[in-house]
């Protein structure tokens, strides 16, 4: 609740400043949050039934898509592309995932990262960024 009032204050004081890019920062940081819910809603070692995850990733997005809805004036269109990409990014992002093995492939730019690790950290976020890009033009 607090991260979640801290990260409300924080879009609001920087949505004039940042304008169209203050949404993705938002949508970013609300999605990684939203994993966070998730994980703390996840009751698979006690019981069978994830309609408990699964509500609370979809409050969590509607949450986040009404607040977004206020502050950047999106249309219907948008705010229903936005809780798409929070609830879907928020659960793919929630899920237990690790890396077994890693190929490192020099990219020819002086640092080299393996593309399993990139998968790791980017997961269930490229939906978001795609739904704030197409809500900020």
């Amino acid at each position: 609740m607090l991260l979640g009032a801290l990260h409300f204050t924080t879009a609001i004081a920087t949505a004039n400043a940042l304008g169209p890019a203050g949404l993705l920062v938002f949508a970013l940081a609300w999605t990684v949050l939203g994993a966070g819910v998730y994980r703390c809603a996840d009751l698979r070692k006690l019981q069978r039934s994830m309609v408990w995850e699964i509500g609370v990733v979809v409050v969590h997005a509607l949450v986040g898509t009404l607040f977004c809805a206020v502050m950047w004036h999106l249309t219907w269109i948008g705010a229903t592309a936005l809780f798409a990409a929070f609830a879907c990014g928020s659960y793919q992002r929630g899920q237990p995932r690790r890396v077994t093995r890693l190929t490192y492939g020099d990219s020819g730019m002086g640092m080299s990262a393996p593309p399993e690790l990139i998968g790791y950290y980017l997961r269930g976020l490229m939906v978001v960024v795609l739904a704030g890009f197409g809500n900020a033009i």
